[in-house]
């Protein structure tokens, strides 16, 4: 069959396996790996009771919030509903036995509080969130959210935190907040500590803030996000930038998005992604993305930070489609 299909000029898919984005590394940990069989079965749709782990035949009401090493939360059913109730998820995985907390069916858990994950070695996959979504402390590591969607949040805006080693790859995230309004409601954050970030391959679009932006809370204390990554996503029609970034140490890669859809408004100037002059900045790499429909391009704002832009497109900008910087190259 495959010489057949030489022959017909088709070359035969013999891998399958995920790869990364132009100049982004590929995280060690979060993109790939299967779940087992569950050691937790959780449905309250069913006759359930939390005096076990839960099986296919008599579940858990509810989804357990601590997680030994190898545990696999198998969770059906829904809505899962915590009020104003902030919750947090502790995991203790490894990497020969990493904990999985994933949905069959996209469950819905909601809350206006947070739905918090902390620990080591843990995939989150197949939860349809309504709820602020947070991978919390710097003592936690190798965390993911995968195949997610998390929409419709009234509050809070971080979906990573101050992790270190923490892959946001393949969610939708979307219509946090109300456009317009003067609440910054951002699709992905990363908070002051953050090390080691992978924003790949996700569908982010109307916020009422940024799709992503970092680092706020951290700007004048020096302990801004490092090696982080941005890349493959489609980001569009935000209140805001498709990309904020404030204070960062760096190197900040962001390579082959879509982003399209920036106007002016009350918060905005209408930048695709603009890079602040706010607190301590390092290198910026733009490679091989293609921006559209934005007011600016690339708006670098008297930032200090060095700025690289290498092999972008970018087309139907109303001012300026790249600003002027300190120490900015364009090819």
């Amino acid at each position: 069959m495959n010489k057949l299909l030489a022959v017909l000029g088709f070359i035969p898919c013999v891998s399958l396996a995920w790869e990364p984005p132009l100049g982004i590394p590929k995280p060690s940990f979060g993109i790939d790996g299967i779940a087992g069989s569950a050691t937790h079965y959780v449905d309250n749709t069913k006759p359930c009771s939390n005096a076990s782990q839960g099986t296919v035949t008599q579940p858990r009401c509810s989804i357990p919030t601590t997680l030994t090493a190898g545990s696999v939360v198998e969770i059906h059913g829904g809505p899962y509903s915590y009020g104003s109730t902030s919750v947090t998820v502790t995991a203790n995985g490894t990497l020969a036995q990493p904990v999985f907390f994933r949905g069959v069916g996209s469950p819905i858990v909601s809350t206006t509080g947070a739905f918090g994950f902390q620990g080591s070695y843990l995939i989150v996959e197949s939860i349809d969130f309504t709820a602020p979504v947070r991978f919390l402390l710097n003592t936690s590591h190798h965390l993911a959210l995968r195949h997610s969607h998390v929409h419709h949040r009234t509050k809070g805006y971080l979906v990573n935190n101050s992790a270190t080693d923490a892959v946001i790859y393949k969610n939708e995230i979307d219509h946090n907040g109300v456009i317009p309004s003067t609440a910054d409601n951002h699709g992905v954050g990363t908070g002051g500590g953050s090390r080691n970030v992978w924003i790949v391959d996700n569908h982010i679009h109307h916020n009422s803030g940024d799709s992503i932006q970092f680092c706020h809370s951290c700007i004048g204390n020096g302990n801004g996000p490092a090696n982080v990554y941005i890349g493959r996503n489609t980001l569009h029609d935000d209140e805001e930038n498709a990309i904020d970034l404030k204070e960062f140490i760096g190197p900040v890669i962001i390579s082959q998005n879509k982003i399209h859809g920036y106007k002016s408004s009350a918060d905005s100037n209408g930048d695709a992604i603009r890079i602040n002059d706010e607190g301590a900045q390092g290198e910026v790499w733009m490679l091989a993305n293609h921006i559209a429909n934005a007011v600016y391009g690339v708006n670098p704002a008297r930032s200090k930070a060095t700025v690289r832009v290498i092999g972008n497109q970018m087309h139907d900008i109303g001012s300026s489609a790249i600003g002027a910087a300190a120490d900015l190259a364009v090819e």
